[in-house]
């Protein structure tokens, strides 16, 4: 009768004199252990493995305090506070759910209350534990630290302590408010929550021994299974970056079996209040950015489903650190749980629970404090019940994280945890590999290419950026076991952890994809990462990991992948550098005895001034130090590889003939390839000796044996061709490269597009562009700057689209094309588009990108900005400077574009040819004769550079304006080229407009319509309208370029 009568709790604490609990032994106990205060029935053998059977604490009476009783009464047990009674004999930790207590340090939920501060206690404290600050302190929004900072800077250290009175002032009055300090009041938890929260590590490992196992199905699974009372809602909390891993399939099979047999209950008169399972997605911040939120959660529901959760009535994706989607998820947890119903948020360790908890809270508006919340897993012991969180009378539990025995993070030490732990947002790093390679991912998981029905197949690894991995071929496999697990492919961290962590392993896979640009497969292990497979075909896989390891194929979460791609070998990281260091140390060591015993100082006095390739060394120094060298016995390979590295080193203009005399002198015969690639490389960048390169590449054809060029010959050769305008040869070179097999080299065919765009030939160029295997930003923008250079402007801006449509962000070289582009478009909207992108991502104003930005804004008359431009260039050269008078010059503004000129010439450059047109066209339309005549003799005589055409134009202009027709005729006949359609209506229309037509030479007037004979202008001028209306010739009106809401006509 007295059991029918009594809620559940209150028959708890009726029977708790005969409390029962089952715990698992870990370890043998001590004398000083609670062995001599339990009293088993009977005793049993220590095996770590199975569950002791029952035991029975007797609770004492007594008035004593709780320190002073015996420890007999503490229930070991994992229930957490699940139970609503208040007057509990032991108070509940609400970090992990353990009981607590305070007279055993050396047993669960030991705590000490803390002592009463006193409020100036602050002022002597130098530091503080980082996770008790906020992102944003109270200090700052109140704005004490800023007071703080103003009187230190003032070195006035009366006012800091004043400051510091009025922050304990303020504190004072703030606790004196009721709300504020319920608000700041912080709960007491045990000494294990408080050393985890703030330290991330728990005092005394031995004590989580002592602890019994959590029995889910016991403890939670019985609630979530039950249909009466509160309603149930279940937050199944899973990490977006580990989903397999870590979403609870027993819990989701269970809920979802009880909805499924219970469904109809309603309809039958029972009880049908069927659990509600909220999937919620965390941590989606560490997805790639540019993911699809429709395209995630349809791919979430497939894998929930896949998974046993059928029953899903919401999806939810939540980043609880930059909170996003907290509120929507609030707001459902809200509508479905009613006013009493009972929130569980279920999940594997370090999916996220707590830290969402958390942000539930102060989403929500409650001054939650961080319980659980801790940069390690595994930090909720119990079930937590946490208070005035949600609306009403509703119930949040925090419960223990799921451990998934197949995952890898299960396995690994604390450091090693470090490595695989993903904290950023996630990077593709891809591979283009074909069947017989091979790629690691640490010393933990790998995956061979064993068949493949196509050339290459895209491998992007998704795992955390601290991770080193390793690309080679398949048979080396065993060796990178035996050399490389444990040093330089980290976790395992240490040889001997190579065999703790088991047996390796093999799993195999079938895998088809029907696009390369995209993954269409992932092969996932659970706790680590995943391979994302993108290829067009069918491939055969074999991924190897540790036995026990879960392996899961599934459709590709991120079908993204890198379009810069890793290279063969290790990739670049501080684990494998360490490693490295170590390993070659021997090594090095062995290598410099040996440089000090070589017979040759003079040889090596040579190779240690030189170094460096960056050394302010003089080019006649480079020189000397190669006469010397050439004047030593090179006889050994030693010698030879000393040969090579002083020929890299002497690629510059200055040395580039003692570099050819240095590989005719080299022993080996022929010279190695690298050798060859430097010499073709150095004459193809020189811009005296282009051709040379072409040369000597013919006489690398040329040489007997087996030596032939490579996919680093190809394109300095094909550079050569360009700069040498052999359009034939470069075409033959083009046919060599498709023989040899270099056509799909991304590096070799950039250099071929932008050689065809040089010559125009920009058919050719999309060609080349479009069968590209493989575009990264360098194929982009070589292909922009092709259009470009063929003055196809509005191609140039579709071209630029459909590089944003897959997501490659510009270099500086696309940035110039476009500016360029908007520069002959007059498109001044898209060129500031582009400025703000610059500044707004902080792309360096580099002298070339800082004068397309100028030429931009003067062309399209912007002079303000353009002064603001020219002024930002840090570093300006010769193009900066005519830009800028060429601008002046156009808008009227004559003396300054001279005064421009002048500081030119003082900042040490020396005007070409272009600067000279720019400033006489400024005379010119200015009319200081005086000064173009003057410039004009200064650019013959003292810079010796000869008058072009548009010089010989500006002078013509400059002479007609004033009205000196006989001194512009004068210079019409001096020309030693026949004058062109633009100086001759130059020199007509002066002659008109200054009534001077006895001056209009007729012969000049004959020229001009041979050169022109379709224009009716040119008719008009040289007043021969009979002979426009015979041919039918009409003048047309003058016209201009208007660009009306940013659309050029």
């Amino acid at each position: 009768m007295v059991v029918r009568t009594l809620s559940r709790s209150k028959l708890k604490r009726l029977l708790s004199p005969f409390y029962i609990t089952a715990f698992t032994y870990k370890k043998e106990a001590v004398s000083s252990s609670p062995q001599s205060l339990i009293s088993p029935i009977s005793s049993f053998p220590q095996n770590p493995t199975k569950t002791l059977p029952f035991l029975f604490f007797t609770k004492s009476f007594s008035s004593q305090p709780i320190k002073n009783q015996s420890l007999s009464i503490l229930p070991l047990n994992r229930d957490g506070n699940y139970d609503e009674s208040s007057d509990r004999c032991f108070p509940i930790c609400p970090g992990c759910g353990i009981s607590m207590q305070d007279f055993d340090p050396k047993q669960p939920g030991f705590f000490v209350k803390p002592s009463k501060k006193d409020p100036n206690y602050k002022k002597l404290k130098k530091m503080t534990p980082i996770l008790d600050e906020s992102e944003i302190s109270d200090s700052v929004k109140r704005g004490i630290v800023n007071e703080m900072i103003d009187a230190e800077k003032l070195g006035n250290l009366e006012m800091v302590d004043k400051v510091l009175d009025k922050t304990s002032h303020r504190v004072e009055n703030l606790g004196s408010r009721p709300d504020w300090k319920k608000g700041i009041e912080k709960p007491i938890v045990c000494s294990r929550c408080h050393n985890l929260r703030h330290y991330a590590k728990v005092t005394d490992p031995s004590v989580e021994n002592l602890l019994p196992d959590f029995d889910f199905d016991h403890t939670v699974g019985k609630k979530l299974m039950s249909i009466r009372g509160a309603r149930t809602v279940v937050l199944l909390v899973v990490d977006a970056t580990d989903f397999d891993g870590s979403f609870p399939k027993k819990v989701a099979n269970l809920v979802s079996k009880t909805i499924d047999e219970n469904a109809r209950s309603w309809k039958e008169g029972k009880s049908g209040n069927v659990p509600r399972i909220l999937l919620v997605v965390t941590k989606i911040d560490l997805l790639p950015s540019d993911i699809s939120p429709t395209g995630l959660e349809h791919w979430v529901r497939t894998r929930a489903r896949e998974g046993g959760a059928g029953k899903l009535t919401s999806v939810h994706l939540v980043s609880a650190i930059k909170e996003w989607g907290v509120k929507n998820l609030v707001d459902d947890v809200v509508k479905f749980a009613g006013q009493r119903g009972n929130v569980w948020a279920v999940g594997a360790q370090n999916a996220g629970k707590s830290t969402l908890i958390n942000a539930i809270g102060k989403c929500v508006g409650t001054k939650a404090t961080h319980l659980t919340e801790a940069p390690v897993f595994g930090t909720t012991l119990g079930i937590v019940r946490v208070e005035g969180v949600l609306p009403g009378k509703v119930k949040l539990f925090d419960t223990p994280g799921l451990l998934n025995p197949h995952q890898i993070s299960t396995r690994l030490t604390r450091e090693e945890h470090k490595l695989i732990h993903i904290g950023k947002e996630l990077k593709p790093r891809t591979y283009r590999i074909k069947a017989g390679n091979t790629v690691h991912i640490g010393g933990l998981l790998r995956l061979d290419v064993e068949e493949s029905s196509v050339d290459s197949i895209y491998v992007t690894v998704w795992a955390s950026p601290l991770l080193p991995l390793h690309m080679g071929k398949t048979e080396n496999t065993c060796m990178m076991v035996e050399e490389h697990f444990g040093r330089q492919l980290q976790p395992p961290i240490g040889e001997g952890r190579v065999e703790e962590l088991g047996k390796w392993v093999k799993k195999e896979f079938r895998v088809s994809g029907n696009w390369w640009d995209s993954s269409s497969v992932d092969i996932a292990a659970s706790g680590l990462g995943w391979f994302a497979i993108g290829l067009k075909g069918e491939a055969r896989l074999g991924v190897w990991t540790y036995e026990g390891i879960n392996l899961i194929a599934r459709n590709a979460l991120l079908p993204q992948r890198s379009h810069k791609f890793e290279v063969a070998g290790f990739t670049v990281s501080e684990i494998v550098s360490k490693a490295d260091r170590a390993r070659n140390k021997k090594h090095q060591t062995a290598k410099k005895k040996k440089i000090i015993n070589l017979e040759k100082p003079s040889l090596l006095a040579s190779s240690n001034s030189t170094v460096d390739e960056d050394s302010d060394s003089s080019d006649s120094t480079k020189a000397s130090n190669l006469e010397s060298l050439m004047a030593s016995p090179l006889d050994s390979v030693d010698d030879c590889a000393l040969v090579i590295e002083q020929l890299i080193l002497s690629t510059s203009s200055a040395s580039l003939h003692h570099a050819r005399k240095l590989f005719d002198k080299s022993p080996i015969t022929p010279p190695p390839l690298f050798s060859w690639n430097t010499l073709i490389r150095a004459y193809a960048n020189n811009s005296s000796t282009p051709f040379d390169s072409i040369k000597f590449f013919v006489q690398l054809l040329r040489t007997s044996g087996e030596l032939k060029a490579d996919k680093f010959t190809y394109p300095f050769v094909i550079k050569a061709c360009g700069r040498c305008s052999m359009l034939g040869v470069g075409g033959s070179v083009h046919s060599m490269v498709l023989k040899a097999g270099f056509g799909s080299d991304s590096h070799v065919s950039n250099t071929l597009l932008t050689m065809y765009g040089t010559f125009g030939f920009i058919e050719f160029s999309r060609k080349v562009f479009d069968e590209m295997c493989e575009r990264n930003v360098v194929s982009w923008s070589s292909m922009i700057a092709a259009y470009v250079d063929c003055n196809l402007d509005v191609d140039v801006l579709r071209v630029f689209n459909d590089m944003k449509m897959v997501n490659e962000k510009p270099n500086l070289v696309t940035l110039v094309s476009l500016l360029s582009a908007c520069t002959n478009l007059l498109n001044i909207k898209l060129g500031k588009s582009i400025h703000s992108y610059i500044l707004i991502n902080g792309v360096e104003l580099h002298v070339g990108l800082g004068t397309a930005l100028l030429k931009m804004y003067a062309k399209s008359g912007y002079l303000k900005e353009a002064f603001h431009i020219f002024n930002s260039i840090n570093e300006k050269n010769l193009q900066s400077w005519t830009v800028m008078i060429s601008c002046l010059a156009d808008y009227g503004h004559g003396e300054e574009a001279l005064s421009f000129f002048t500081k030119m010439k003082e900042a040490g450059l020396r005007p070409d040819s272009v600067s000279f047109s720019a400033v006489l066209s400024a005379c010119s339309h200015k009319g200081l004769v005086l000064e173009g005549q003057e410039l004009f003799e200064k650019m013959v005589n003292v810079y010796e550079i000869m008058p072009r055409m548009e010089h010989y134009g500006c002078m013509v202009d400059l002479f007609g304006r004033d009205g000196k027709i006989e001194e512009a005729y004068q210079i019409i006949m001096m020309m030693p080229m026949e004058p062109n359609s633009v100086i001759l209506r130059s020199y007509l229309s002066a002659c008109k407009n200054h009534g001077r037509v006895l001056f209009a030479d007729k012969h000049l007037m004959q020229l001009l319509l041979k050169i022109e004979p379709d224009i009716g202008a040119n008719y008009v001028l040289c007043s021969m309208r009979n002979d426009m209306k015979v041919k039918g010739l009409k003048k047309i009106p003058g016209y201009s370029w208007v660009p009306p809401h940013g659309v050029v006509i």
